[in-house]
């Protein structure tokens, strides 16, 4: 048996032509035992028994065994993967053909030879048991190797959706092996583990889908606030800011044009974050689809492929705890979006409020005799200061940038949490000045 299994390139070739001439060889006798004996039934239960016990574990002993992973083999890195993941597909598919051999050899025990006692699926099911001992735990040391090794090789600041992708395929692939090998007792606990943890604070599961998925967005998320803060507290103010009504050449040095600075201000305590925040968007509509399509209706609708002793009630139960754990999730990521937005606003408006306490002056609240006198007819009275204009084209070019990145809808929320951080900065702005009710 060993030196045919060297001329397949493939073990379950192997498997298929050995189990193959077994159902062939069952056939014959059977039909045999039928003729010759008085209680054929008898003769051919003991025929099967033995046929799993010795020929059947003997044939998974040889295919498992070159695929086997040691406990002294390692928790890590691609050597470590490939050989895990080699042997627990070769382990499910040798499971599935041994099932397929189980409902063959059932199909046969027809008319007399029905009325022994053995259970052939169980037959099937007990050569598996010892090789099962330690799923599905092995399962999970695959999948946290994976995710790990797949994070740490990932750029920090950019994310793609390929990525998640890939997330997704090792967990999908996991989750189909678990509906194959496990029974009722193990399941639904097993496929809700590989969904999501849901611990709190936050996912921490090192071999849950969903909280890889949330620290991976969670890290590209936390690159862009980091960015734009220091971006934003980093940013040279210009010793002038030029504003309507003003003479001076932008190309002086130390002067820069409104339009120039409203573009970096933005730019640099913004921008990081709503573009990060764009992206979030985008590879969490498409997760969304796939988790939908490739989980939740797959478990909801593929439960055939699950094991017989799988109740409804439990395939129900384990489909209603996947959805609550993409709902935590997606709730978990919300708050970790608002709390990146809020962050960002916190950044444009420490910038700002830089700029206007620098350009900022006492006497541009009094009014000039000019104004007073009346002469342009009141024209200039209440015209604003040059602080005021540069945060209102800040304000307005903020607004500009989050309609564009954000969408309509969603600018609408964050431009007004924009604007009751703008009322308490100004407000306070404002009190750094002594004035009296009578305008002195």
């Amino acid at each position: 048996l060993a030196d045919s299994f060297s001329h397949f390139s493939e073990p379950m070739d192997v498997l298929s032509r050995w189990y193959k001439h077994c159902l062939e060889s069952v056939k014959k006798e059977s039909a045999v035992i039928e003729q010759v004996f008085p209680v054929p039934s008898q003769v051919v239960d003991k025929l099967v028994q033995r046929l799993f016990e010795q020929n059947v574990q003997m044939y998974l002993s040889i295919i498992l065994d070159s695929t086997a992973v040691h406990k002294d083999s390692g928790g890590g890195g691609k050597a470590f993967q490939s050989r895990v993941q080699g042997h627990l597909r070769t382990v499910a598919a040798a499971y599935q053909k041994t099932k397929e051999l189980a409902v063959g050899i059932q199909g046969v025990l027809v008319g007399p030879l029905q009325q022994g006692s053995i259970d052939v699926v169980a037959e099937a099911d007990d050569v598996f048991r010892i090789e099962l001992q330690e799923y599905p735990q092995l399962e999970f040391d695959l999948l946290d190797s994976l995710f790990q090794t797949c994070e740490g090789s990932n750029s920090k600041s950019d994310l793609n959706y390929s990525i998640v992708r890939k997330f997704m395929s090792w967990a999908k692939e996991a989750i189909d092996r678990c509906k194959l090998l496990l029974g009722e007792h193990l399941f639904a606990d097993s496929v809700a583990r590989i969904v999501s943890s849901n611990l709190l604070p936050k996912f921490s599961s090192s071999s849950s889908l969903l909280d890889q998925v949330y620290h991976y967005l969670l890290q590209g998320l936390h690159g862009a606030v980091s960015s734009a803060d220091v971006s934003a507290a980093t940013l040279p103010l210009p010793a002038s800011i030029l504003v309507a009504g003003d003479t001076a050449n932008s190309g002086t040095t130390g002067v820069e044009s409104l339009e120039s600075f409203k573009e970096k201000a933005v730019g640099s305590s913004l921008e990081p974050v709503l573009k990060m925040v764009r992206e979030i968007t985008s590879i969490v509509s498409d997760f969304q689809v796939a988790i939908q399509r490739d989980l939740i209706d797959d478990l909801a609708g593929g439960m055939e492929h699950s094991p017989a002793s799988l109740s409804p009630a439990i395939a129900a139960d384990t489909v209603q705890r996947c959805r609550s754990l993409v709902r935590s999730f997606y709730s978990a990521l919300e708050d970790a979006v608002a709390q990146a937005l809020g962050a960002a606003i916190t950044s444009f408006w420490n910038l700002l409020e830089k700029v206007v306490k620098s350009k900022q002056k006492k006497g541009d609240f009094r009014p000039s005799t000019k104004d007073m006198a009346g002469d342009d007819g009141g024209a200039n009275f209440g015209r604003p200061t040059a602080a005021c204009q540069i945060v209102l084209a800040c304000v307005k070019h903020a607004n500009r940038s989050c309609k564009t990145m954000l969408g309509d809808k969603n600018s609408g929320y964050f431009m007004e949490e924009l604007g009751l951080c703008a009322f308490r900065v100004l407000k306070e702005h404002l009190n750094h000045f002594v004035y009296s009710t009578q305008g002195a």
